[in-house]
């Protein structure tokens, strides 16, 4: 290709929401590292065979395009510990209801262009 951006071909994201743990409120924050996809690739990647946008092509973006994650302690493993970053760990996560849609408004935000006021 004749042209590239001038930014990393990864973008770190964010992460910050709150779950309810034993009748207490309990933050987390941690960030994800994923790869960086153009308008087209993401459009393209999230719609069904009939070209509608399905929440299951979404998370399965969300999965192909999550690399790592730094700082993580809401997954834990058998031991009691931050699990490590890895694709089951990441599914578990992401099962939890309303963690894949912060991850994925964060992730947005944090890839796309930012006016300057």
């Amino acid at each position: 290709m004749k042209y590239k951006l001038a930014v990393a071909n990864t973008v770190t994201v964010p992460v910050f929401f709150k779950q309810m743990d034993g009748g207490k409120e309990k933050n987390f924050s941690f960030s994800l590292l994923m790869d960086r996809v153009t308008e087209e690739e993401w459009e393209a990647s999230i719609r069904d065979d009939s070209g509608k946008i399905s929440s299951l092509k979404i998370k399965e973006q969300m999965l192909n395009l999550t690399t790592g994650w730094e700082h993580q302690t809401f997954v834990l493993d058998e031991s009691g510990a931050p699990a490590e970053f890895c694709q089951e760990a990441l599914e578990v996560m992401f099962g939890v209801p309303g963690v894949l849609d912060v991850c994925l408004k964060s992730f947005i935000k944090e890839s796309a262009a930012k006016g300057k006021n």
